[in-house]
């Protein structure tokens, strides 16, 4: 086992289609329950049902899904309640057993799988992650594209909570139907310091699985003055699996020869 003692750089591989970085995702201690669905304010309360209801994503355990296509293919299991992670690149193995991010990899890896963990999953698995303990929820000014305005939501953190608790999110759904089409994110990273540029994502379509919808591609838009003006990039999510089980221990443990990441790693 080879424990890394310099940072690698903040180079997201299967991220480089998507032209950006996207901030680091939360995660969810297994110990602090989220909040019962009563607590949730009034707008975030109307997207979680338009997409089958909170109370039904609590029910689910695992996730599985893949994303990309050929030499960019990925896999992705979670475990939901601890965020335990196993991701399959082509030629690497990514893991996260819960107390650390580890990488077995053919050749050299010069990402950083710990401002990896999660993030994929958390951009996928909206608006579910939006129900995370943590979160401070504020309405904010409507998004408006080609004439039609999305009432919006800000999403910002508590101290402490996640990688970059600084990082701000803002969901815009459809005003009619609750459906999250929308999403605004700054990006904070390990710099610490909070950033005013937003980026966008849409999410045009959303499909059920097992009661809960999940949405079927992530669109990212080119920017102008802070706002979405064309598609830029999409990635395509199949192969989706949702669980009520658990999943196995070993799915997460770190194998022999592992290179292990610390998280305090500066």
């Amino acid at each position: 086992m080879k424990v890394l003692t310099t940072l690698l750089p903040f180079l997201l591989l299967i991220l480089t289609a998507c032209g950006d970085t996207p901030p680091a995702a939360e995660t969810t201690p297994e110990a602090e329950a989220p909040p019962a669905a009563s607590e949730y304010p009034a707008a975030i309360s109307k997207v979680f049902a338009a997409h089958g209801g909170i109370d039904a994503w609590k029910e689910f355990r695992s996730l599985s899904y893949t994303m990309g296509s050929g030499d960019k293919k990925e896999s992705q299991m979670l475990d939901l309640h601890n965020r335990r992670e196993l991701i399959k690149q082509s030629g690497t193995t990514i893991g996260y057993d819960g107390e650390k991010s580890w990488v077995v990899a053919e050749g050299e890896y010069k990402g950083d799988p710990i401002f990896y963990r999660n993030l994929m999953f958390y951009f996928y698995a909206m608006p579910w992650v939006l129900a995370d303990p943590g979160i401070i929820y504020e309405d904010t000014e409507a998004l408006v594209f080609d004439g039609e305005t999305f009432p919006g939501i800000k999403i910002s953190y508590n101290d402490g909570i996640g990688i970059s608790p600084k990082d701000n999110y803002f969901l815009h759904y459809e005003e009619a139907t609750g459906k999250m089409r929308w999403l605004g994110y700054t990006v904070t990273g390990r710099t610490g310091k909070a950033s005013d540029k937003v980026k966008w994502i849409e999410y045009p379509t959303w499909s059920d699985h097992g009661g809960v919808e999940l949405p079927d591609s992530l669109v990212w838009y080119t920017l102008e003055d802070n706002l979405p003006v064309a598609p830029r990039s999409t990635r395509v999510f199949s192969d989706v699996q949702m669980g009520k089980e658990a999943p196995s221990d070993e799915m997460f443990l770190m194998p022999e020869g592992a290179t292990v990441y610390e998280a305090d790693m500066r």
